[in-house]
């Protein structure tokens, strides 16, 4: 059992991670951008070459799914591969193909492609966390920027109606932090438990 958070900068979703965890019981995984990202040698929030971006994206999905892979069931991760596709969408502008070879256009494009059925193959929920109305300053997130975190969250969200009827997932409007936990919480227990009966379910056919 897999579940993600996902949202643009500042929305919350490693507070949010931790306090579900926390109540359920179950492992929390925090899927660092940052943290994977020195260990390429890159730092994410700095300005970096199209062509460094598109080889980051491509490490951070593969050390991402490597991650995961390892972690104990049930699992919440306060990143997901949606998130991947924000960062990656959110550098790309009218005229990218002005920097970019065509090869590189349409590495892109199959990037996003390749995040989007990760995410299906995973994940057992995706809750996208609405932005919030304040915004913490961090060394480790892009600048305050309303802007680019709008920008990168409409992205998010649009990938979910990409994915529209092949992946469980839910918008999450609440900005109050109790309101949030208990949406999510309550989530998750009904998930489980159905997962739960599907497997027996298909143990008992087989």
């Amino acid at each position: 059992m897999l579940f993600g958070l996902t949202g643009s900068a500042g929305t919350g979703k490693t507070t949010l991670g931790k306090r579900v965890a926390d109540e359920l019981g179950i492992t929390y995984m925090s899927g660092s951008i940052t943290e994977i990202a020195r260990r390429h040698g890159y730092d994410p929030v700095a300005p970096m070459s199209l062509q460094d971006r598109i080889k980051l994206q491509f490490a951070l999905l593969e050390d991402h799914v490597t991650m995961i892979a390892k972690a104990e069931r049930p699992l919440i991760v306060d990143r997901t591969p949606i998130d991947l596709v924000g960062y990656m969408l959110g550098e790309i502008d009218m005229h990218s193909h002005m920097r970019l070879s065509a090869e590189e256009i349409v590495a892109i494009d199959e990037y996003v492609d390749l995040c989007l059925e990760t995410t299906v193959k995973l994940y057992d929920y995706v809750f996208v966390l609405g932005q919030l109305d304040h915004y913490e300053i961090k060394e480790t997130r892009p600048a305050d920027n309303r802007a680019y975190q709008t920008h990168t969250q409409l992205i998010m969200q649009g990938c979910m109606s990409r994915l529209h009827g092949r992946l469980n997932y839910m918008i999450v409007r609440q900005s109050d932090l109790e309101g949030r936990v208990e949406t999510i919480h309550d989530t998750l227990v009904h998930r489980m438990d159905d997962i739960c009966k599907e497997r027996a379910s298909s143990a008992h056919i087989h």
